[in-house]
């Protein structure tokens, strides 16, 4: 019973991300697929992972390979996709009060169209610099950028074109 609740749970998670929403307990990102951008809060000791989906067609453009833009019959072709996450220290009752955190970004199940093989063969996601955070500061933002690798041949162009790429992001933060 308690099993059958935890994928409930996780499946109306996965379709507020996909609707551009997700709430998991008192942290939260924001955003859509068009344009994503998320307001993420990381306490101490705590950490904050999201499933992110990258439609092929991201805000009327669509993602082609790595130095393919040119060649690209496609109207609006782009070779990579700048995801942005606003992310803050938040600490209610905490005696820290002027520390700086470390924040660690951690990607991992990449996928396309749930394949984790093509994404580990086709996808790159690279973190940006990242910037020491105060805690209950201003946010620091996070940007992720996805790109696309040349298809193989063939049989895996018809396995990765116009499908969704989708992988979970970690968030945490460490005092400096």
């Amino acid at each position: 019973m308690r099993q059958k609740k935890l994928v409930i749970g996780l499946l109306v998670m996965l379709a507020l991300v996909v609707s551009g929403f997700t709430y998991a307990y008192w942290y939260s990102v924001a955003g859509s697929n068009a344009d994503v951008t998320g307001q993420v809060s990381v306490g101490t000791g705590k950490s904050f992972t999201t499933s992110v989906t990258v439609s092929s067609q991201v805000s009327g453009s669509i993602l082609v390979p790595a130095g393919m833009a040119a060649y690209s019959n496609e109207v609006g072709a782009v070779e990579s996709v700048d995801l942005t996450f606003p992310v803050s220290w938040v600490e209610g009752s905490s005696t820290l009060t002027t520390e700086t955190g470390t924040i660690t970004v951690t990607v991992t199940n990449v996928a396309i169209n749930s394949n984790t093989t093509l994404g580990a063969t086709y996808v790159t996601v690279t973190v940006g610099a990242l910037s020491p955070v105060t805690v209950n500061g201003s946010a620091v933002n996070v940007v992720l950028t996805v790109t696309l690798g040349e298809p193989a041949d063939s049989t895996d162009y018809a396995l990765i074109a116009g499908q969704d790429i989708t992988f979970d992001v970690n968030f945490a933060v460490a005092v400096n």
